[in-house]
């Protein structure tokens, strides 16, 4: 594609109200086609374009096929999460695996292929969460943006060494557990912002963030001992 050759065009495809809240539309915060970005790959579409999480003020996450609207092929709803539901951040390598963070400060990792059932992993990160950035290259280290908690990095340990294949997530979900590794608390604001910043070789690394009344940036050694230090 060069730009100055050609010309893009953007259509829209599909329209519809995902989520309502006393008999209203409600805001959506969050959506995310539901494919593996190595793959392109999801469990009901060849090309994972057909699939979309969605999560809105309604507190609910639920689960879209485009050819088949308006109703959704699954959600999950206030059973489950006690706030809006802010984040979906689908793994980039292991197929069947996403993260949904919540203005009730938990992340969940679900399988899609049980959506209806409970989450594999619960973790609580001590603020509301508005941003998820899986590591670009280990599976298990996932960066978050949890507004006026600051910014942590979580571990999914048993999910570091697994192989990307065709199987896809398969780890048995007692085995699987998190640890907030570390916490970046230097923003005087809400933390709304987060990704890492990696570079070939993967080290040193570093993540940035932003936060929303202070108009602040900051970017930090995420593998230092003292995140309160902005390098």
């Amino acid at each position: 594609f060069n730009s100055s050759l050609e010309t893009q065009s953007l259509a829209e495809k599909e329209r519809w109200d995902g989520h309502t809240l006393f008999g209203c539309p409600s805001e959506v915060w969050t959506c995310s086609f539901a494919a593996s970005s190595s793959t392109g790959s999801s469990p009901a579409s060849s090309d994972g374009s057909n699939l979309v999480l969605s999560g809105g003020d309604d507190c609910t996450l639920k689960l879209w096929d485009v050819r088949s609207l308006p109703s959704p092929v699954a959600k999950v709803g206030s059973s489950e999460f006690e706030a809006g539901v802010t984040a979906v951040s689908y793994h980039p390598k292991l197929e069947n695996l996403f993260a949904v963070g919540s203005y009730d400060e938990v992340i969940r990792l679900y399988d899609i292929r049980m959506l209806g059932g409970e989450p594999v992993c619960r973790v609580n990160v001590g603020g509301g969460v508005w941003r998820i950035r899986w590591h670009p290259t280990k599976n298990g280290r996932m960066l978050v943006g949890a507004m006026h908690g600051g910014c942590r990095i979580v571990n999914f340990k048993a999910l570091m060494n697994l192989r990307v294949d065709i199987t896809g997530f398969d780890t048995d979900r007692d085995s699987l557990s998190a640890e907030i590794e570390s916490e970046f608390t230097d923003h005087n604001s809400m933390a709304y912002g987060a990704d890492w910043l990696v570079r070939d070789g993967g080290s040193p690394e570093y993540a940035a963030s932003c936060s929303f009344y202070d108009r602040r940036v900051c970017m930090w050694m995420s593998t230092a001992t003292n995140l309160n230090t902005i390098k």
